[in-house]
């Protein structure tokens, strides 16, 4: 009622206004705070979305976490959360989720002595070979080397 009481005056300021300057100068601030509010609705209603999946990825990367088991979480489709979160960040789900194992893979491979499978299996890769593909593609070296040239610098 409010909203409609609101639309209401700003047509009439429209009407009443005396020059088609002063018209155009009433639209665009109509259409600006039209905008905004839409926009802020839309990133409150996307963000959160967006957010509860990185959550989920930030907490549960070690596990086979698939999109299926995501959309489930969110009560969506699959294709809707992949587009949403491309949109929004733009990146794919799985290459989010491949970033923050590869990130937490790159900590332990400086941090600790454990076998380039020990990592691979914490970070949730059940194949060490898939694991050590999947790093030399981002990274540009394997696991190996990249453990290597750490410690050497």
């Amino acid at each position: 009622r409010e909203n409609f009481v609101h639309a209401q005056a700003e047509m009439k300021s429209i009407f009443e206004a005396e020059t088609i300057t002063a018209m155009e100068e009433i639209l665009a601030a109509m259409a600006g705070r039209y905008c905004h509010t839409y926009q802020a609705l839309y990133a409150t209603r996307y963000g959160n979305l967006v957010k509860t999946i990185i959550d989920m990825i930030e907490k549960r990367y070690m596990e086979n976490l698939t999109l299926s088991a995501i959309a489930e979480a969110v009560y969506m489709t699959q294709n809707y959360i992949c587009l949403i979160f491309k949109r929004e960040t733009g990146m794919t789900i799985n290459g989010y989720l491949t970033r923050v194992r590869l990130q937490k893979a790159c900590r332990l491979l400086d941090e600790t002595k454990l076998k380039v499978w020990q990592i691979a299996e914490q970070v949730g890769y059940e194949n060490a070979h898939y694991f050590s593909t999947v790093f030399k593609k981002t990274m540009g070296m394997q696991p190996q080397q990249y453990r290597q040239r750490r410690q050497d610098e």
